[in-house]
């Protein structure tokens, strides 16, 4: 069920990006109508604003048991129930978190100018703590900084991936029944 859920979160995702691209900068009427539009043509409840320039988009849905939550656009917060302290300085753009049958899975990305490297070193000990057995892989190519963490434990994962775009960093995080 919860691949119903996705499937139509991913359509709101599809349909959204296309409504911000168009529509940025739009009013108040603009942004109830294009919410109304994707919550009538996928059946999530789906919001779209675009207020100050800073196009957000925010969906959820629950179906069987199920339940999806999913935020994109400038200054997202992590979802709730997200077991990892976000690094300062991060700044996300989507996260997500899914729940089917108790089991909670979370996603953040976002951007941040510290390296790859404080970050790395931020979240292989909180990782460690949880109980995870945690691997890393630091990789330069060409000057581009990447670095992945990677923590199993009994049908719990984590991943933290980081990788280097000039200055700004761009940092992943997932988890699956990690508390």
């Amino acid at each position: 069920m919860l691949r119903v859920v996705v499937s139509s979160v991913a359509v709101v995702v599809a349909v959204a990006v296309a409504v911000v691209l168009v529509g940025a900068g739009c009013d108040k009427a603009a942004d109830t109508a294009a919410s109304a539009a994707l919550s009538a043509a996928t059946g999530v409840d789906a919001k779209v604003t675009t207020a100050g320039g800073a196009p957000q988009m925010t969906a959820n849905s629950q179906q069987d048991g199920a339940a999806v939550a999913l935020n994109v656009g400038a200054a997202t917060t992590a979802p709730a129930g997200f077991p990892l302290p976000v690094v300062a300085g991060l700044t996300l753009q989507q996260s997500l978190s899914t729940s089917e049958g108790g089991e909670a899975r979370f996603m953040v990305s976002g951007t941040t100018t510290k390296s790859a490297k404080e970050i790395a070193d931020f979240y292989e000990p909180l990782l460690k703590a949880r109980g995870l057995e945690v691997s890393r892989n630091d990789l330069n190519i060409g000057g581009t900084a990447s670095v992945h963490l990677s923590g199993v434990a009994e049908g719990r994962q984590a991943t933290v991936s980081i990788t280097s775009i000039g200055q700004l960093n761009m940092v992943a995080i997932t988890t699956e029944g990690v508390q």
